[in-house]
């Protein structure tokens, strides 16, 4: 009996050993791997559908889902993401060169805003525009950053 406990053992250790192992090599790629899935459920009702059109061809449907999927959801989307760091690269480059004044900007956004808005942003430890450019560019410099790394 205890060579069976000790055997159990063994096997539940290297088996959460392993599950271990699998996390830690494939953690580099959980992006990837949870929008595959995201894009995967997503798509599941058109490849059903398709199968249901043309036979039983599963590699057909699948490579139609595939070109939709592309042409749909990464091109634009790839597409965006582009057009978005190329924008707050400019953004970056013109506050750093100061060929726009952005303390100028925030001052008359800051003075536009509704006496609730001031309250509600005070209450956040945003007292004046100075503190939320200062703010909004640490935001703006994060995010470019996050995006082009």
């Amino acid at each position: 009996m205890p060579k069976i406990r000790i055997e159990m053992t063994a096997f539940v250790a290297m088996v959460i050993l392993a599950s271990l192992s699998f996390v830690w090599i494939s953690l580099p790629y959980y992006g990837a791997i949870l929008w595959s899935a995201i894009l995967a459920i997503l798509f599941a009702p058109l490849n059903r559908w398709l199968l249901s059109r043309i036979g039983c061809r599963k590699s057909l449907s699948a490579v139609i889902c595939l070109l939709v999927c592309v042409v749909i959801v990464v091109i634009p989307g790839a597409l965006i993401l582009d057009s978005s760091v190329t924008e707050l690269n400019r953004l970056t480059t013109r506050a750093a060169t100061k060929s726009f004044d952005v303390a100028a900007m925030v001052q008359k956004v800051w003075d536009l805003l509704p006496n609730f808005a001031v309250n509600a942003l005070s209450w956040a430890n945003l007292n004046g525009a100075d503190q939320l450019q200062s703010r909004l560019m640490t935001a703006v410099e994060q995010f470019a950053g996050s995006l082009a790394a």
